[in-house]
């Protein structure tokens, strides 16, 4: 019997995680990826993690029971996935998640009962097209216009022909990716379409006590929403809806589901290409001439996450 599907939820190889890190605080960015600390993690993160697979492997069996089947992103890309026996179930997933990681065995019930009672309580998708996507912007040229272009096999998987990219490389003489392509990752949990075609990018975010408010003001102007817009309009054009939707779980009993539409954000999308090309040019720049330890601090960045910065 051939092997099931185990579907790649975590961090996209050159997601917003890596680019918001520098954004955020370069000397947590030195830290974490220059000098590839171990800053530790967190329950929390581990519950998410787990989470996300097996929603990942539940909107996948749904979108498998389609005509044309689903496209769910693997280790090696974008894969069309067209019988829900070729997929690890849920569960399966969740359980094999645990072997791959060698953590949260002990959230295994509680995660597993969770993605059950989201199950029960979700309505499907009118059409489902994508689960955990993997979409790659790269900074260039496509036909006369400048900014962040999509240029992964997620077009061809939709079918598309699209121009290749001129790209704009990065230029600091000795730093690291000198010469090459500037590029960022988005993973997209879940790609859906309406009955009219209308296309959404769903966010899973599980939360122990909701709050829509508190969640919309958390979330709204995170950079990589912007990434995922500015894409998304490529490979849909006029369907896509502009929206990023957050799914927010409750994860403790009882269980709640509440759907958030972030509102647009046009000016960040707007200057998102620059503020990257900047960023990664800020970036080679340190690399160059700063020890790692001597990286630009912002003391309050991780309040919260790792503790006080001191």
């Amino acid at each position: 019997m051939a092997e099931k599907l185990f579907i790649n939820s975590g961090k996209s190889s050159r997601g917003w995680s890596y680019w918001s890190d520098f954004f955020s605080c370069p000397r947590l960015f030195a830290y974490k990826h220059a000098m590839g600390l171990n800053l530790g993690g967190s329950d929390g993160r581990t519950r998410g993690s787990m989470l996300h697979t097996g929603l990942a492997h539940l909107f996948a069996m749904w979108g498998a029971e389609q005509d044309g089947g689903v496209l769910v992103g693997t280790g090696g890309g974008t894969e069309r996935v067209t019988s829900s026996d070729a997929l690890l179930t849920p569960e399966e997933a969740i359980e094999e998640y645990i072997r791959v990681t060698s953590l949260g065995s002990q959230f295994k019930d509680r995660v597993v009962e969770c993605v059950r009672a989201y199950a029960a309580l979700a309505e499907r998708p009118a059409r489902i097209i994508g689960v955990e996507t993997e979409l790659t912007g790269m900074l260039g040229w496509r036909a006369g216009r400048w900014g962040l272009h999509v240029c992964n096999g997620m077009s061809a998987a939709l079918g598309l022909n699209l121009a290749e990219v001129e790209p704009t490389p990065l230029e600091y003489e000795g730093a690291p990716g000198h010469g090459e392509p500037i590029v960022i990752t988005r993973r997209a949990d879940l790609i859906r379409a309406d009955e009219g075609g209308l296309v959404e990018i769903v966010d899973h975010k599980g939360h122990a006590h909701a709050s829509s408010k508190r969640v919309r003001d958390e979330y709204r102007m995170e950079g990589g929403w912007s990434a995922f817009r500015i894409m998304a309009r490529q490979l849909f054009g006029a369907k896509y809806t502009g929206s990023v939707v957050l799914n927010l779980l409750q994860t403790l009993r009882p269980y709640s589901i509440d759907e958030i539409k972030l509102p647009p954000a046009p000016d960040a999308d707007a200057t998102f290409s620059e503020d990257l090309y900047r960023a990664a040019h800020k970036k080679a720049e340190y690399e160059v001439g700063l020890a790692h330890w001597k990286w630009p601090m912002r003391r309050t960045s991780c309040f919260g996450v790792y503790g006080l910065c001191d």
